[in-house]
């Protein structure tokens, strides 16, 4: 197997790492390739599963830089991704939860074509917001051109490792490597390649305002309730609470506002700042 799979977590996400494997379980229970969680210090195994879990810092030096850990995101993967003794690798992180059986056949074909194409870099399998350009190379999926605002971006993918490596900078986000990589790779005529449509080989809930079934640390619910009542993945919701929907956040900030108009002119602050208001116009004049 020239192919690792790749799963990018973090300690403080761990509690998602059993419904995560559970589901691979149910789609892709003879997934044929080693398995790496890419975490800071904890272990972590489940059923059949070779997963490996590298742990290559510990707890004291996990603590207060954001997504996980006091070891920066970009570090931890370049030191992963140094250890892993394939060619390729299958990225994902851990929120995106499979929701389907993966089209093998198209995935090896994938892989077939990188084999024979040293010049191709990456096979995204989600379609982003901006269309590629359909240049007929690889049937299903559209070239990522230059012009993209996203061009690198954390959505499962097949990556030749070493590319992948030297699109990353140690200090970097998930958030920054996105933006700073896509403009990094601005210059380079590469085989960037991106799915023509949604769920081509394999199929997770994921949207390009939310991500994936996380948002900021909290559950997006209308991506895991309907998996948590399909597949009785028993999550205790309570633990990490949902994000606020867009529709809930307009009407709070409407209340808000609301809120302080009447406020103030209840306690006639209102007019003392429209008064202010003029004054300062007045003197602009």
């Amino acid at each position: 197997m020239n192919c690792t799979f790749l799963v990018n977590s973090c300690d403080k996400n761990s509690d998602i790492w059993v419904p995560f494997f559970r589901l691979l379980e149910i789609h892709w229970p003879d997934c044929p390739y080693p398995i790496v969680l890419n975490t800071e210090s904890k272990r972590f195994s489940y059923g059949n599963f070779d997963i490996k879990t590298l742990s290559l810092y510990s707890e004291e030096e996990n603590t207060s830089v954001p997504f996980g850990g006091g070891v920066q995101w970009g570090k931890r993967l370049i030191e992963t991704l140094k250890l892993i003794d394939t060619e390729y690798v299958l990225f994902t992180l851990d929120d995106y939860f499979f929701q389907a059986t993966p089209d093998m056949e198209k995935f090896e074909q994938c892989l077939e074509w990188m084999d024979n194409n040293v010049d191709v870099t990456v096979f995204y399998f989600n379609r982003g917001a901006e269309a590629g350009v359909v240049d007929g190379v690889f049937p299903g999926f559209e070239k990522i051109t230059a012009d993209i605002q996203y061009r690198i971006k954390a959505q499962m993918s097949l990556w030749r490792k070493d590319r992948l490596i030297s699109y990353i900078m140690p200090h970097e986000s998930p958030w920054d490597w996105e933006i700073n990589a896509s403009d990094r790779s601005r210059g380079i005529d590469e085989g960037i390649y991106g799915a023509e449509k949604a769920g081509t080989v394999f199929s997770y809930p994921v949207s390009i305002k939310v991500g994936g079934v996380l948002q900021k640390g909290k559950w997006h619910r209308e991506a895991i309730v309907p998996l948590n009542k399909t597949y009785k993945l028993g999550i205790d919701f309570t633990k990490r609470g949902f994000r606020l929907e867009d529709k809930f956040r307009v009407k709070v900030l409407k209340a808000i506002i609301n809120f302080l108009k009447t406020f103030l002119k209840v306690t006639g602050l209102f007019s003392v700042a429209k008064h202010v208001y003029r004054k300062i116009k007045a003197l602009k004049r």
